[in-house]
């Protein structure tokens, strides 16, 4: 059974800069096809006035050192529409890694306010989402890692007092 997961050790780890880095990736010809349908289908949700702040993220998410991708909606905007990627709301942030084949594969998203990546010796590093949704409200810290096949949630620690389980 994985242990609780401190959410003051969140805040730490922050502070302390001890996250996995990744980049913002430079340019949308740079990105592998299931990724620019992704921001195609945004970009075509909204037709009078769309930007990207860096939504899409690259990082090694499977440990095997290959890019994975990582699309968050939060960083896209819509003129005449701010909450149509998210706003302060939670949105599905969707996970692409690249396949021993070298082909990218969408992997799915996690409905979540935001991520960030945790280094791991040895292994694919873990990512830690701030969710919020209809079975914990209070919202929670949701912990997943690259299995060999796809993201796997390892942890789920609630925000609310006392925590739901």
């Amino acid at each position: 059974m994985p242990r609780p997961f401190n959410s003051a050790a969140i805040g730490l780890l922050v502070a302390l800069g001890g996250f996995m880095p990744s980049w913002p990736v430079a340019a949308v010809a740079e990105l592998p096809q299931p990724v620019t349908d992704w921001l195609a289908q945004a970009k075509s949700d909204c037709p009078g006035g769309f930007a990207d702040h860096g939504a899409v993220r690259q990082a090694d998410l499977t440990g095997d050192g290959r890019p994975s991708y990582i699309a968050d909606p939060h960083a896209l905007s819509c003129a005449g529409s701010p909450h149509m990627f998210g706003g302060s709301a939670p949105a599905s942030i969707e996970l692409f890694v690249t396949a021993p084949s070298g082909n990218v594969v969408h992997t799915g998203g996690v409905l979540a306010l935001g991520y960030r990546i945790d280094a791991a010796a040895g292994g694919p590093p873990a990512i830690i989402f701030d969710t919020h949704n209809k079975e914990d409200e209070a919202g929670s810290f949701d912990v997943y890692r690259w299995d060999g096949h796809n993201f796997q949630m390892i942890q789920h620690t609630s925000m609310a007092a006392p925590p739901v389980r």
